[in-house]
């Protein structure tokens, strides 16, 4: 299920992660985990944390979006890539003003 949230608004992202039992666990962090958007049209990402999982992003315009993290789950010296998603949807921010619009009846 996605998050929604207006244009214009910051979302914070954290990866969590489990092992095949559904335990908490963790990933190799000597070397940072790399954040992507599925579309940069709908959000930006505004900071990473310095190990790569965890950050904010702002939406920008209405659409849906993947924050993705691709992170190293062998904590020893090889590399096994894992990558962890969410979505998040971007609808119209709240209204702020309006108008009338008058139409001619015949």
């Amino acid at each position: 299920m996605a998050t929604v949230v207006g244009t214009g608004t910051q979302v914070s992202f954290r990866a969590v992660f489990v092992d095949a039992q559904g335990n908490p666990t963790t990933v190799d962090t000597r070397q940072a985990a790399v954040v992507e958007l599925s579309d940069p049209n709908v959000a930006t990402v505004v900071s990473v944390n310095p190990d790569g999982l965890s950050g904010t992003v702002q939406a920008i315009s209405i659409g849906l979006c993947q924050v993705r993290i691709r992170a190293d789950a062998d904590r020893g010296d090889g590399y096994r890539e894992l990558i962890v998603m969410g979505d998040l949807e971007v609808v119209p921010g709240e209204a702020v003003a309006g108008t009338v619009e008058l139409t001619p009846v015949v």
